[in-house]
């Protein structure tokens, strides 16, 4: 029969004493003024504006360097990717406050996007939150795009028949006798 070593035992009751000790430091808090954008016939573009905190808890001490926010913003998959950097895309309101701008053109493309929100402090992250949001059409634009989509033939014979009739309609009216 072998004896345990005494170092074995601290190292385990170590790993025992730090796994049940809470964890201690900041709690990121996010949020977007819109989770979900709708798309219109007039639609031409948006602004959603992220903004949150960082909680800390009784045992946290404040940091002497700052936190450092960094907001990563995926689309739906598709075969383009775009990247754009903001140098001050993280505006801090106050020591423990923040808010970030994430522009959204007029040819948004429709799905779910993952906003990730990661904090960082003396060069390590300490904190991550996900904030979605969807973009989806509706009315008259959704009535066609899935129209288009799941009816392709008869949508293209529709459209087809509609621009002869315009045709045949313009020629009626503006003709000159």
């Amino acid at each position: 029969m072998t004896r345990p070593s005494p170092f074995g035992f601290l190292a385990a009751l170590g790993a025992l004493i730090v796994s049940v000790a809470p964890a201690a430091g900041e709690r990121l808090v996010a949020s977007l003024s819109n989770h979900r954008v709708m798309v219109t016939s007039n639609f031409t573009g948006e602004e959603l504006v992220l903004f949150g905190g960082i909680e800390q808890d009784a045992t946290s001490r404040p940091r002497r360097g700052g936190y450092d926010i960094v907001v990563t913003v995926t689309g739906p998959s598709q075969t383009v990717v775009t990247f754009r950097k903001a140098s001050n895309g993280v505006t801090f309101l106050a020591p423990a406050l923040f808010r970030a701008s994430i522009p959204l053109p007029a040819e948004v493309p429709v799905g779910t996007y993952e906003v990730d929100v990661r904090l960082f402090a003396d060069g390590a992250q300490i904190a991550r939150t996900p904030a979605p949001f969807e973009v989806y059409k509706s009315g008259f634009e959704q009535v066609v795009t899935a129209a288009a989509r799941d009816h392709g033939v008869l949508y293209g014979l529709t459209t087809a028949m509609m621009a002869i009739a315009t045709g045949w309609f313009a020629s009626v009216v503006f003709r000159r006798d």
